[in-house]
This record gives C-alpha cells, structure tokens and sequence, in this order.
C-alpha cells in the first residue's frame, strides 16, 4: 500500500546524496512513512527495507528533515510524478515542471 512512496522518498534522498547536497529538507504527505523515516525503530510493514534504505542515505547529510505536509500542500510533487509516471520517465529531470492549474488525466 506504502510502497510507492516509500520507493519514491527513497529515490528522492538518493538524488540529494548523488548531487551532494548537505542540509536537506524532504516533505511529503504520507504521514507513514515519514513517521518511519523519522522513527529510531525497527520497521516491520512491507516496507521495511525502503524505510532502512532511507534512513542510511540520511545519516550522510549534515542536517536532514523529514516533514509531513497535506495533500493540498503537495500538488506540485504530485504532478511531477504523474507525469513522470505517464512519460515512463522522470519529467523533473528535464526541467519540465507541470502547470499545477492543470489537473492529471
């Protein structure tokens, strides 16, 4: 059920570690797995290993902040990945940012 978006923070936080940003601030509407991302225990849902994943990728930043914000709050991230899903691709790569007065199909 989870597994999308955690599959998504995980590659997000993989990009920043690759363009070597150092202070990071990761914001998503899934309360779940930005709860488990933040949390020092053991994980034990399906996504488990993404959670994991996530927070090694994280202890290399110098400063690092999961925050949780709404869905309404996230309407730009939301397009960029139905696009992206849709192109078969990553549209925020190539610059082309979504109108966000333009709902998904």
């Amino acid at each position: 059920m989870h597994v999308p978006t955690t599959l998504a923070c995980s590659h997000i936080v993989r990009l920043a570690v690759d363009l070597g940003l150092q202070e990071v601030t990761f914001e998503g509407d899934s309360l779940i797995v930005i709860c488990k991302a933040c949390s020092p225990l053991y994980d034990v849902l399906a996504i488990r290993a993404y959670i994991q994943d996530v927070k090694a990728m994280a202890s290399s930043f110098h400063r690092c902040l999961f925050s949780h914000i709404s869905h309404e709050g996230n309407t730009i991230a939301h397009l960029l990945g139905t696009t992206g899903l849709r192109s078969g691709g990553c549209s925020f790569l190539r610059c082309n940012t979504p109108n966000p007065n333009l709902s998904p199909e």
